[in-house]
């Protein structure tokens, strides 16, 4: 898939998505979704439909799958694991549950507030020391802003 295919393609889904009522800052989920999919070209993302790399927590009734992930450990560095993937029949439903997953979970109730305000949608969903948060990796903000300002090159959103 390419960069403006993957633009096109969560401009649909993302119409449909507001439509089923989900609410998130647009610019932010477009470049979590490159990042987190490869532009729509992970395993993750062609198998699973799960373009955030939404990980299947004991409560997840849905389908599932099973892929390596690079997870971040402040006392240990980067390390491979297998983990358990939420699998999901369009990028639309993902994009569904990202929403339910901003809108119900504490340490994200922050974000709803800057719905039009990028940096601060993302800031409130990244990891704040006592509360957990949508990435461990460490640059995960810097990799985000590079790919919004990326993106505003292809035809995505453009950052406020």
């Amino acid at each position: 898939m390419t960069k403006i295919e993957f633009i096109n393609r969560m401009s649909k889904a993302c119409s449909e998505a507001i439509q089923g009522g989900a609410r998130f800052n647009q610019e932010v989920i477009y470049a979590q979704a490159a990042l987190e999919s490869s532009w729509g070209n992970s395993e993750l993302a062609k198998r699973a439909n799960n373009i955030f790399a939404i990980k299947a927590e004991n409560t997840w009734t849905g389908e599932t799958i099973f892929l390596p992930a690079s997870e971040w450990n402040p006392k240990y560095g980067w390390y491979n694991t297998t983990a358990r993937w939420r699998k999901y029949s369009s990028w639309t439903e993902c994009i569904l549950d990202y929403s339910r997953i901003i809108s119900t979970l504490p340490w994200y109730q922050d974000a709803l507030m800057h719905m039009n305000e990028p940096k601060l949608f993302l800031q409130a969903i990244l990891p704040n020391g006592s509360q957990p948060g949508w990435a461990t990796d460490p640059h995960y903000t810097e990799k985000i802003m590079k790919i919004a300002s990326e993106m505003e090159g292809f035809g995505g959103p453009k950052w406020v």
